[in-house]
């Protein structure tokens, strides 16, 4: 069976050396919990892994300009085909023209008036 320390805390209370490791930041000169950091390590991976993989696929960029009833706006979208591209790219331009669901599935059912892609 394995020893485990303890030592006595500042309270007088007895506690176990070990679970609470603490690392020194050198810019700040403070200690962190070794939890502390674990979890600031693992958050940085999660967002590091949310950035690459919306953004790795996205080969194409396509910039689409939509007019529906006297207004016009134009949007720029990225996906891993042109069509995925065109397709969003229209959605978010018929958004701050539109209001309500019913304009917004007639703006989305009409041609764009201009459509570029390019290869990113």
């Amino acid at each position: 069976m394995p020893v485990i320390p303890y030592t006595l805390n500042e309270d007088g209370l007895w506690r176990e050396l070990g679970l609470h490791t603490t690392f020194v930041t050198p810019h700040l000169g403070r200690r962190m919990k070794r939890s502390t950091v674990i979890t600031l390590t693992v958050l940085a991976l999660i967002v590091a892994l949310f950035f690459y993989m919306s953004t790795a696929r996205a080969n194409e960029e396509c910039n689409v300009c939509m007019e529906f009833q006297g207004r016009s706006n134009c949007a720029t979208a990225a996906g891993s085909t042109p069509a995925e591209a065109t397709e969003t790219a229209h959605r978010t331009a018929c958004g701050p023209i539109v209001s309500g669901m019913n304009e917004t599935i007639a703006c989305e059912n009409r041609e764009p008036v201009s459509v570029q892609c390019r290869t990113r």
